[in-house]
């Protein structure tokens, strides 16, 4: 599964509009990567509440 195909089917939809401030409020920085990121625990409940797809999220867990 792409990275796209897994948006799209747990149904995050991230706005980053912390990016959208004047750039003397933040510093952009490229994120560390990591070998294989897994999904561990997840919050059911919060990740409903957050309107996105419980079960695509809970398919994901290692």
């Amino acid at each position: 599964m792409t990275e796209e195909q897994a948006t799209i089917e747990t149904g995050w939809n991230f706005d980053n509009s912390y990016a959208r401030l004047p750039k003397s409020l933040f510093t952009k920085l490229d994120p560390t990567p990591v070998r294989s990121p897994k999904l561990i625990i997840l919050n059911e409940r919060l990740a409903a509440s957050l309107g996105l797809h419980v079960q695509a999220l809970q398919s994901m867990m290692a």
